[in-house]
């Protein structure tokens, strides 16, 4: 009887742990991104005299209280598809189940997060705790097969922290391919937790696997939309003042501050418009374009 007891719990860590999860197989090992500096970066020149001239004109701000609860009613008013599948905030999909294709684990390591794209599903694979192991893979829509992966594994902690390692440790907010080039967005912990090296915005040429640049600490937190020559991103938490951020598209240079009453949740685009959903408000801007400077 001891040993039957013994042959069940030993099952049971078995299973709890991810042991018995499946893999997924690919067929090629995940790219390893190359460790980035922990400040803004510039690969060329030539990429800081590249000008932006996109910008934003705030056209109205609506009243909308956007929360885990409600989430997809958002996303229903305004004529989007959610960005995250079935989770609404949660860590599992409501009701356990995923997109075709998908499984719960990679590498041993649970899914955290679905990313939901114009053509892929962009999954954030994350392990659990003090234990380090982080993956992007990237399946495609209709044919249910990984695209792409990258191990994260270079992005997960500042090399100076404050606080317990596991609650410094930098996740996924949002990424996206434009051009054969992957840009990220990773934050976590309080700025005063990790030396503020917290909130970046990569670009990394997907040919070379060389960083092209990285946007100043505490710019980006949540997801980010590439249009024209920008990208639209926030970076808020509690009590600090939240803010909308434009960043050039060619160096991640800042070239407008937007203050916002609440943190951004998300951000959208359709057509020429930005829609920014928050806890209290649902701004919605115009892209406009302005003639460089000499």
């Amino acid at each position: 009887m001891v040993n039957l007891k013994i042959s069940f719990l030993f099952v049971g860590l078995f299973v709890l742990f991810g042991c018995a999860q499946p893999n997924i197989k690919s067929g090629k090992s995940a790219t390893v991104l190359v460790k980035p500096p922990e400040h803004s970066f510039l690969l060329s020149q030539s990429q800081n005299d590249r000008v932006a001239t996109s910008k934003l004109k705030r056209i109205k701000t609506e009243s909308f209280v956007k929360s885990y609860k409600n989430c997809n009613k958002w996303y229903q008013q305004y004529g989007f598809e959610p960005s995250t599948i079935r989770t609404c905030g949660r860590i599992r999909p409501k009701g356990g189940h995923y997109p075709t294709g998908i499984k719960p684990s990679y590498k041993g390591i649970l899914l955290e997060r679905i990313l939901n794209l114009k053509s892929s599903y962009f999954v954030y694979y994350k392990s659990q705790l003090d234990r380090p192991g982080a993956y992007l893979v990237i399946y495609d829509k209709k044919t249910h097969t990984i695209q792409k992966s990258f191990d994260l594994k270079n992005y997960e902690y500042p090399s100076v922290y404050h606080v317990r390692k596991a609650w410094a440790r930098q996740s996924l907010d949002w990424a996206e391919i434009e051009d054969n080039i992957l840009y990220i967005s990773t934050s976590g912990g309080f700025p005063r937790e990790v030396n503020g090296k917290t909130g970046f915005l990569t670009a990394i040429d997907l040919k070379t696997n060389a960083i092209l640049w990285r946007s100043q600490e505490q710019k980006s937190n949540t997801s980010f939309v590439v249009t024209d020559d920008i990208i639209v991103t926030g970076y808020g938490l509690t009590a600090h003042q939240d803010y909308l951020y434009v960043l050039n598209r060619h160096n991640g240079k800042a070239i407008q501050t937007i203050p916002l009453a609440y943190a951004a949740l998300d951000i959208k685009q359709k057509n020429n418009k930005i829609y920014v959903a928050t806890r209290g408000y649902t701004y919605i801007f115009m892209i406009t374009a302005s003639s460089p400077s000499h």
